[in-house]
């Protein structure tokens, strides 16, 4: 790890291994278990309007290795597709092992 390097992790708060649901749609986060935060970043927006022009983003990773986010920037959403060229861009910055 070099010296800048920063070490995080994020929960939602509420019952042990319960599903996180919004509005009725389960997101594929559990209440209760930790997850790490691997990075913030952001992605280019030009259609967007005003002072913010980016999507900002989390890269949180599951210890356990199942479950997965079901809501916007999921590997099946809308937002994925459409930004597919700019996440391939920020994909080729992380290291091997990320």
């Amino acid at each position: 790890m070099k010296n800048n390097d920063c070490l995080m992790g994020c929960s939602v708060t509420g019952g042990t291994e319960k599903s996180i649901r919004i509005d009725g749609v389960d997101t594929g986060i559990m209440s209760g278990h930790a997850y790490s935060l691997n990075d913030v970043f952001e992605i280019p927006n030009e259609e967007k309007e005003g002072e913010r022009k980016t999507h900002r983003l989390l890269r949180i990773r599951n210890p356990w290795g199942r479950g997965e986010w079901k809501g916007k920037w999921s590997d099946e959403s809308e937002e994925i597709e459409k930004y597919a060229n700019k996440l391939e861009d920020y994909i080729q910055t992380l290291g091997e092992d990320e």
